[in-house]
């Protein structure tokens, strides 16, 4: 038999959703808005979540300085930007604390197709240009 994995131009295979991390982010080379960017793909609650790796305070990426993936507070339960000490609620991206309090990291729709994690910048921009 051979399986072929489907995937459109614009989604992004990430990995299996058993191999993301609920503690620690895994990294995506990705282009935002016509730049080099990272996205952070990570397990949420059981379920594939993904944002554009930059703080919405000063367009940081949020493990800047860290090793890469390094985005949770130290207890786990936020995502965190080290540089002013921004806090994000992982599951929706609110910030919660911190200098961009009531702003929010941009998603980028996860898609779970036979248990592969695909990410998709193209309509996360477009979602962000509709806003």
């Amino acid at each position: 038999e051979i399986f072929f994995r489907f995937m459109t131009r614009t989604q992004i295979e990430v990995g299996t959703l058993d191999s993301l991390d609920d503690r620690k982010a895994t990294t995506v080379a990705i282009r935002w808005q016509g730049e080099d960017a990272t996205a952070i793909v990570f397990r949420w609650e059981g379920e594939a979540v993904a944002y554009v790796n930059q703080c919405q305070h000063v367009s940081y990426p949020l493990d800047h300085g860290l090793d890469a993936g390094e985005v949770f507070s130290l207890n786990g339960d936020k995502l965190a930007c080290p540089v002013h000490g921004a806090l994000y609620d992982p599951a929706t991206g609110d910030c919660t604390a911190g200098p961009c309090r009531g702003q929010a990291l941009v998603i980028i729709p996860t898609i779970v197709r036979d248990g592969l994690v695909f990410i998709d910048v193209e309509q996360a921009e477009a979602n962000k240009a509709g806003a």
